[in-house]
């Protein structure tokens, strides 16, 4: 999949340069009062991970997993209708963000069901951001804009697992291994994204503010793997794990007012 990527952003790249180019002097002269770099901090949303049950009548409740984005942009034409942006942003993927169950009548002594939940984050990661933003002035101060693009990531490789163990008997000396879970990345550090997104831009007295609600889709998982449920009164169960690292997030941009226009 990645040698397509390596293909397609060179073609992302000149179709973007053509239509900047193609354009003609800026037609929102405000906007030239603002830096080009700018700051970027938000929340993330990523998406729950997928499960395929392949035996048993035990499986796992996968969760939606809360992060962010941080890091910087530079905005070519920030005064023009159309403007492409390249940045270099830091994200917290997540691991192993589930629910497990395991029952009552399953393991000797368990008076109750229990439900461990596992928050688990994995490595921080590096990527590229390039994207084509339209915008179009709403009011005095007000743009609205749409943007779409691509990513790189780097993301390192490794594996997470997790276990549950429960330990019976007056002296706790019994264990019973119940669940265990082990997922994967594949075999290379990058990864190719499509990004697509909106928002409005707010251009304040002392600084640009453009808000963007952005969807990232991974052209690839980050995190495949097994779990299986055993050493129950019910027979094994099992299945198998796959984590997209896909993900909804609020962009916000800040671009400060150039000193010589205050």
């Amino acid at each position: 999949m990645m040698k397509y990527i390596r293909l397609f952003i060179p073609i992302v790249l000149v179709f973007m340069s053509n239509i900047i180019h193609g354009q003609n002097k800026p037609i929102y002269k405000d906007l030239q009062n603002y830096g080009r770099f700018g700051f970027l901090v938000g929340p993330a949303l990523y998406q729950k991970a997928e499960i395929s049950p392949v035996f048993g009548q035990y499986t796992i409740e996968p969760k939606m997993a809360p992060s962010f984005n941080a890091g910087f942009s530079y905005d070519f034409h920030p005064d023009k209708l159309w403007s492409f942006q390249v940045g270099l942003y830091v994200g917290h993927e997540p691991a192993d963000y589930t629910d497990v169950t395991i029952s009552a009548d399953e393991v000797p002594g368990l008076e109750e069901d229990e439900i461990i939940r596992n928050r688990d984050k994995a490595f921080f990661s590096l990527s590229i951001p390039m994207t084509l933003r339209i915008q179009k002035r709403l009011g005095n101060k007000i743009y609205g804009q749409l943007k779409g693009g691509i990513r790189l990531l780097n993301f390192q490789s490794g594996s997470t697992s997790g276990s549950i163990t429960f330990h019976t008997g007056e002296n706790s000396e019994n264990e019973f291994p119940v669940y265990y879970m082990e997922a994967r990345t594949p075999s290379t550090n990058y990864y190719g994204s499509l990004l697509l997104g909106g928002g409005v831009s707010w251009a304040s007295k002392w600084f640009l503010l453009r808000t963007d609600l952005m969807y990232v889709a991974n052209t690839q998982p980050i995190l495949q793997g097994e779990y299986l449920f055993h050493n129950m009164n019910s027979a094994n169960s099992g299945g198998e794990i796959t984590l997209s690292g896909n993900y909804f997030a609020l962009w916000l941009t800040f671009h400060i007012k150039r000193f010589k226009d205050r």
